[in-house]
C-alpha cells in the first residue's frame, strides 16, 4: 500500500510540476512590479491573526520588476512569506536590489531558523521540518520550481535578525 501511495504521489507531483512549467513559459515576456506584489501580499498577511502582530519592513525601490506573471511571483513570495510570519518572532523583512546583473531578492525573520543540515530537505516537495502545525511541506519546494523555472535559484541561510533567510536570486538581462 505505501509503495502504491508513493507511485500515485509521485504521478501528481510530476504532473503539477509540468503544469507550473508549462503557465511559467507561457508567461516568459510579462514582467511584474516586485514592490507592489510584496506589499499586496504583506498587507493580506497583516489582516491575519499570526502577522497582525508582526512588524513588517519592505526595503526595495519602487522600480524593480521580475520576468514572471503577477500570480506566478504572487505564488512563489506568498509561500515564502507564510512561512516567515508563522516562524517569526517579532519581525518580517523583504528586500529587494540589483547586484552586478542580478536581481536578489531577500526574505527573513526572527524566528527559530533551520538547522544548516536541514536546508537541502526543506527545499525538497514534502519536505516538512514543522510537523506541530497546518504545513503541507510544499511552500519552499513551490517557490524552488517557480524560481527555477524562471531562471533564477534560492538558497537558504541564516538570516541578520536570527531566523531564516530566504534569497531569491534572477538574471536582470536574457
Amino acid at each position: 500500500m505505501d509503495r502504491a501511495i508513493a507511485a500515485i504521489a509521485g504521478t501528481i507531483d510530476a504532473e503539477l510540476a509540468r503544469a507550473r512549467l508549462a503557465a511559467v513559459d507561457s508567461g516568459r515576456d510579462v514582467r511584474t512590479g516586485l514592490r507592489e506584489t510584496v506589499e499586496r501580499l504583506v498587507t493580506v498577511l497583516e489582516h491575519t491573526e499570526r502577522g497582525g502582530e508582526l512588524a513588517f519592513s519592505i526595503d526595495m525601490p519602487a522600480t524593480l520588476t521580475v520576468a514572471m506573471p503577477a500570480e506566478h511571483l504572487s505564488e512563489l513570495l506568498g509561500a515564502v512569506l507564510e512561512n516567515a510570519v508563522r516562524h517569526a518572532r517579532r519581525q518580517v523583512r523583504v528586500s529587494a536590489a540589483t547586484e552586478d546583473g542580478t536581481l536578489v531578492v531577500a526574505v527573513e525573520d526572527d524566528g527559530p531558523g533551520i538547522a544548516s543540515e536541514q536546508m537541502r530537505a526543506a527545499l525538497a516537495r514534502g519536505g516538512r521540518l514543522d510537523e506541530s502545525g497546518s504545513g503541507t511541506g510544499l511552500g519552499l519546494a513551490i517557490a524552488r520550481e517557480l524560481a527555477e523555472a524562471t531562471g533564477g535559484s534560492i538558497e537558504l541561510g541564516g538570516s541578520t535578525l536570527g531566523g531564516l533567510l530566504v534569497t531569491f536570486r534572477w538574471p536582470t538581462s536574457g
